[in-house]
């Protein structure tokens, strides 16, 4: 179901249904007195006459039943008793005496069809007109003219919408789980939608067509479901609109239109189903724009139960729906992911296959209805519903065959089942006549049997039942006469049939064949054979006298069954007995319980023992794994295991110093190994390799940085394996790096290193700001980097942010961004403000982005997204901000409001890289499916390229302060410098062997800095910008 405003929500979905003619409690209704046959009036005269030919065709069709019969030879019947469903529902006596009357004037104005004679259908049109009788009269007469009109009654079985999944991709929507209190769960996207694309693939009066069918779906199979599940009606929806990213640019004329006339048949024709409405993420400009322009569309009850939430309030909707049953786009725990997604995956309870054998498959069932008073909530009243089906008729089935029933009924009752589409009272005199016994707290409802999907399949048949009324039965029946069993049930049919009405003639005649069938089950074939030649006639006086005057009469129905219900009434009284019986453990057991408990207790004390000694077990082997690492450091630098400089490289000296003619393997055998061995790390299986037909083809070779050196005497470190941003250059002779917990700076004019920050032992602030953590922090384990305009700021495993000034002594700043168990700092994004104010931003595992102030260190913004955010990259005029993470579409936002303006689609897994070109048109996204896609912000259809590399994902990007070249690193062995002004076609590898760190231009763009973490021969790779003087290779 769906509505393109998502400011409204399918409002209706009637679940239960009258049906007067079940029987209550096992007892038959009301034993309706016959009239003499010498009182009967000229209208029954006329009556009989039509009913006389009506009988005629009734035996004769039983004739070809018993034939049929035959042939099919005879059938076990299960006699066991049905499962038991309790189904409560509570009710206001004020609200009902209004219902009952309302029901007086249709049935008098014959507005009363036996498909909406219903206590909550009835209840929800009184409400949505304030209990005014005579509005919501003409409300009903132009829902049953619309009806008749659109063609409603038959719209599941009519209307095929071929283009639906196109219309879900364009337009997310859907059902996902139910609330605490069992109601189905709807929800859309609205942000995601885009109305012109979608009217590019339908159009408006098949769309609407869609909405209603989608209300009739969910009436016929959700509603009922819903309620077998959590046993209470359900006949409301909660509603859960995701507005993030939601403008003006979703709501153009076409849209408006949509609406329009979504929101009539909502209101006109579906009217007071929605229970609750929850508009999630909305920004100020949604408060403060389009909210007040949807609320022109909605009636004052409707924005009544709408809740609009921002994205720090998500954790309201916990308080009305289990995590579970939420997506986690929307803060829940369910991702569905193995099924396309939580919209595309229509979970529920009308997916459970035990609710939906009720649905689907025709099993008996008998539910137990406890209906309660809101002004006396103690007392109950509870009935029983047996549902049987009508079986599915076959094509080739024989005449007689397809007008009767294919089973007989083995309920205790003996209801009987009916081909008939709705289930209709036994005449319109007893619906009227016992109106208040109609609508008491007994009330009843019915599950029809839809077996249809949403490409308009072929769909079964209704489930259906009709009771055979104590009147129609002929329980106070007459003196047999002599004779057979078939001849005294002959004249027990000729009285039933004086007493039927002639509107309901037809469909109680197929409820008769079913007993008749019955009957001539269980007497002997040749009786059969001799009296199927029996054919009926007229009663005549002498019949009718010899009737009346006969004295003795058969035990009633009711008399055989009031026994089985008094002991089922017994069964219960010992049930609720039971139930309310406190519970008493025997004192043996009792004391077993407790030693179990306090062993239990001492087996978690001893854990969180041995927790602790491994931990700090895992701590002393770091400690001893880095003198280690220091020892063999020393051993190497003993072994003089030098840097390697540009002109020993032009020599033939390996660039990392790796001696290949000392060792076994040579380099292009290595180099092919580990090709073929490494494992690139994917979250979306097989990504990898899937992402490749869409790549372009560059041509290698070129030369764009030139090798300059190799220094060892400095080594990168890596904590994180996805992120690598811990290198940063700020200009060509000074670069900042991590290594294991220290970050450095190394000058490549002296070769030497200068320890900046030392976050092994403990760091606090030495100056004061508002939120700073004076206490500071201890061992910080530090993730991410980012280095900017003689500002540093470190982020750590924990949500820690350390903030430096570097020509300051001291940290300025610590903070902790979240205490989330899943906090880590993914990257931070230093830049200048349009005022030119400095700002940094930082992206937490939590789905967080905060932006803080750098002169006030204060927190300025704060937005939440459905995913966590690995990356983020601000454009160079600061109005652009990019979001990638733990998805694989990619967000353009606006770092002002947080409000989503386009989404990025394009790559198949997980992202971790982004980076914008300095004309500020232009940006790159790196993913774990080994691609990098470059956009355009003028065109977002689809990226501008695609560059994939060799070994696994693209974890860093970078661009030159020109624009000239991009560098991307792939997480091993392979940094690739394009060309940006030949449109990436041209490529310069950089080929060696290690993780990478991080990569980093420095701002004048002559130098670009590569950070190797490798336990033997890790160092830092410096290359420069190469330029044709000629003169100057003289000196070389």
């Amino acid at each position: 179901m769906s509505s393109l405003s998502a400011l409204h929500q399918p409002e209706s979905f009637p679940f239960d249904r009258d049906m007067s003619g079940v029987e209550e409690n096992g007892a038959l209704d009301e034993i309706r007195e016959r009239r003499s046959d010498f009182e009967i009036s000229e209208e029954d005269e006329r009556r009989r006459s039509k009913i006389g030919s009506l009988k005629k065709k009734a035996i004769n069709a039983s004739t070809k039943f018993t034939h049929s019969l035959k042939k099919r030879g005879k059938k076990k019947i299960d006699y066991r008793f049905p499962p038991v469903v309790s189904i409560e529902d509570v009710r206001d006596e004020k609200e009902e005496s209004v219902v009952l009357e309302f029901r007086r004037n249709l049935l008098e104005r014959d507005l009363l069809p036996p498909r909406h004679d219903e206590y909550h259908t009835l209840l929800r049109f009184l409400k949505a007109r304030d209990f005014n009788i005579e509005k919501t009269i003409q409300m009903w007469e132009d829902m049953l003219r619309w009806r008749k009109e659109y063609g409603t009654d038959t719209i599941l079985e009519d209307f095929e919408f071929q283009e639906l999944e196109e219309v879900l991709q364009y337009y997310p929507q859907g059902y996902h789980g139910v609330d605490k209190e069992g109601r189905p769960v709807y929800i859309e996207r609205l942000g995601k939608a885009h109305p012109s694309k979608l009217m590019r693939i339908t159009t408006i009066d098949r769309y609407l067509k869609y909405h209603v069918q989608e209300f009739e779906r969910a009436l016929l199979e959700k509603f009922p479901a819903c309620s077998i599940a959590a046993k209470r009606r359900i006949f409301s929806t909660t509603t859960i609109l995701d507005v993030q990213g939601l403008g003006m640019k979703n709501f153009s004329q076409t849209a408006v239109n949509l609406v329009a006339a979504m929101s009539k048949i909502d209101n006109s024709y579906y009217p007071e189903t929605l229970h609750r409405m929850f508009i999630v993420n909305a920004g100020t400009g949604f408060k403060k724009m389009l909210w007040p322009a949807a609320q022109k569309f909605l009636d004052a009850k409707t924005i009544a139960k709408i809740h609009v939430l921002d994205p720090r309030s998500l954790s309201k909707l916990h308080e009305v729906i289990d995590s579970s049953q939420l997506p986690d786009f929307l803060g829940g725990s369910c991702s569905c992911f193995g099924e396309g997604g939580c919209l595309r995956s229509n979970k529920g309870p009308w997916n459970d296959p035990e609710i939906m054998k009720l649905l689907y498959h025709g099993e008996s069932s008998l539910f137990r209805q406890i209906s309660r008073k809101l002004s006396d909530p103690q007392n109950s009243s509870s009935s029983y519903i047996s549902i049987h089906p009508s079986k599915a008729m076959q094509a080739e089935s024989s005449a007689a065959e397809s007008e009767s029933c294919s089973d007989v009924p083995t309920s205790l009752t003996g209801r009987m089942c009916s081909a008939s589409a709705h289930v209709n009272p036994v005449s319109e005199d007893a619906r009227a006549s016992d109106v208040n016994g109609y609508y008491s707290c007994d009330d009843k409802f019915d599950i029809p049997n839809i077996a249809t999907n949403r490409k308009g399949q072929e769909r079964q048949s209704h489930y259906q039942m009709i009771e055979l009324n104590q009147a129609t039965l002929g329980l106070k029946r007459e003196t047999s006469p002599p004779g057979t069993p078939i001849i005294r049930w002959l004249h027990d049919l000729r009285g039933t049939m004086d007493i039927i009405r002639t509107e309901n003639v037809a469909k109680r005649i197929l409820a008769l064949l079913l007993k008749l069938a019955a009957v001539f089950r269980c007497i002997p074939f040749q009786i059969l054979r001799r009296k199927n030649t029996i054919t009926p006639s007229i009663p005549t006086e002498d019949e009718n006298r010899s009737r009346l005057i006969s004295a003795p009469t058969e035990t009633t129905m009711k008399d055989k069954i009031r026994p089985c219900l008094e002991r089922i009434q017994e069964l219960e009284k010992v049930y609720e007995e039971m139930r309310n019986k406190p519970v008493e453990i025997p004192v043996e057991k009792e004391r077993m319980l407790m030693d179990s408990l306090d062993r239990i207790k001492s087996v978690e004390f001893d854990l969180v023992k041995t927790k602790r000694v491994l931990h700090a077990t895992v701590v002393k082997q770091m400690e001893i794994t880095e003198m280690l690492e220091s020892l063999r450091e020393s051993q190497l630098h003993s072994n003089k295991i030098a840097d390697t400089s540009a002109e020993q490289a032009r020599k033939g000296k390996d660039i990392q110093g790796i001696p290949w003619d000392r060792l076994s393997i040579t380099r292009e055998k290595y180099r092919q190994t580990r090709l073929d061995q490494y494992k690139n790390y994917e979250n979306v299986p097989n990504s990898g390799n899937s992402s490749g037909k869409d790549c372009m083809v560059t041509q290698k070779g070129a030369i764009f940085y030139d090798f300059w050196r190799n220094s060892r005497s400095i080594k990168s470190s890596i904590l994180h394996f996805q992120l690598r941003n811990l290198v940063w250059a700020t200009s060509k002779h000074d670069v900042y790096l991590m290594s294991q917990f220290l970050v450095s700076q190394y000058s490549t004019l002296t070769s030497g290193k200068h320890e900046i920050l030392n976050v092994q032992g403990h760091v606090s602030p030495s100056e004061k700001h508002p939120g700073s953590l004076l206490e500071g922090f201890t061992k910080t384990q530090v993730s991410t980097l980012a280095v900017k305009d003689k500002f540093l700021v470190a982020g750590g495993f924990q949500g820690e942010l350390i903030c430096k000034h570097l020509d300051r002594p001291g940290v300025s700043f610590c903070s902790r961004t979240t205490y989330d168990d899943n906090a880590i700092t993914n990257a931070i994004e230093i830049y200048n403000k349009p005022s030119g104010a400095l700002h940094f931003t930082a992206s937490n595992n939590d789905c967080g982005v905060r932006d803080f102030d750098m002169e006030t260190y204060q927190l300025v913004n704060y937005f939440r997204f459905p995913w966590p955010v690995n990356h983020i990259s601000m454009s160079p005029d600061g109005k652009l901000l990019t979001i990638v993470g733990d998805n694989p579409e990619g967000l353009l936002v606006d770092p002002n409001t947080g409000k989503t303006l386009e989404t990025l689609a394009g790559h198949l897994d997980f992202s971790f890289a982004s980076a914008w070109h300095p004309d500020g048109l232009t940006f790159s996204t790196g993913n774990q499916d080994k691609t990098c896609r470059v956009w355009d912000i003028r065109n977002l259809s689809k990226s501008v390229a695609v560059l994939r590399g060799n070994l696994g994902a693209i974890r860093s990007i970078r661009y030159t302060s020109d624009g000239k070249y991009m560098a991307m690193a792939e997480p091993a062995d392979f940094v690739h410098v394009y060309d940006v002004s030949k449109g990436y076609e041209t490529e310069q590898e950089i080929d060696f062997f290690g993780e990478i760190s991080g990569i980093s231009c420095s701002p004048d763009t002559e130098a670009l800095f590569i950070g190797v973490w490798d336990r033997t021969y890790g160092s830092l790779l410096e290359y420069g910008r190469h330029h044709n003087y000629s003169y100057l290779d003289s000196f070389m």
